[in-house]
C-alpha cells in the first residue's frame, strides 16, 4: 500500500467550490436582471402615456428562487391590464412576447458572463 500526496489539492478543491457557489450566485443574479430587463422592454414598448402609471408600474421582476432544475425569476403583472393595452378596434395588443423575447436575450447574455467569469476563476485569471 502506499500514499499520493499532491500539494495544493486542498487549495484547489476550496477554490472551485468557491467558483461553484459564485456561479450559482451569478446565475440567480442574472435571472433577476433578464426579468427586469423584460418587465423594462414591456413598460418601454406601450404606444401611449400612462399618466398615472398604475398599470406599468405594477410589473416587476420576482427575486431569483430556486427549483428543482435551476433558479427562476419571474416577470409578474400584479394588475390584469398591464399587460396589454385595448386597440382602438377592441383587439388586444399583447405587451410579454415583448417582455419575454427581451427577457431570453438578456438572460443568455448575462449567463454567458457568468460562465466565461467561472471559467477565468478556474484558469486563475
Amino acid at each position: 500500500m502506499f500514499d499520493v500526496t499532491i500539494e495544493g489539492l486542498d487549495e484547489l478543491i476550496a477554490a472551485a467550490h468557491a467558483a461553484d457557489s459564485k456561479l450559482r450566485d451569478d446565475v440567480a443574479m442574472a435571472t433577476q436582471a433578464a426579468a427586469s430587463d423584460g418587465v423594462k422592454a414591456e413598460q418601454g414598448s406601450h404606444p401611449y402615456t400612462d399618466r398615472t402609471y398604475q398599470l406599468t408600474e405594477t410589473a416587476r421582476a420576482t427575486k431569483p428562487e430556486s427549483v428543482s432544475d435551476g433558479v427562476q425569476s419571474e416577470m409578474v403583472w400584479r394588475k390584469f391590464y398591464a399587460s396589454f393595452v385595448t386597440t382602438v378596434s377592441g383587439g388586444r395588443f399583447d405587451y410579454r412576447p415583448v417582455a419575454e423575447r427581451a427577457a431570453r436575450a438578456s438572460l443568455k447574455k448575462y449567463v454567458t458572463e457568468a460562465a466565461q467569469r467561472f471559467a477565468d476563476k478556474l484558469n486563475g485569471r
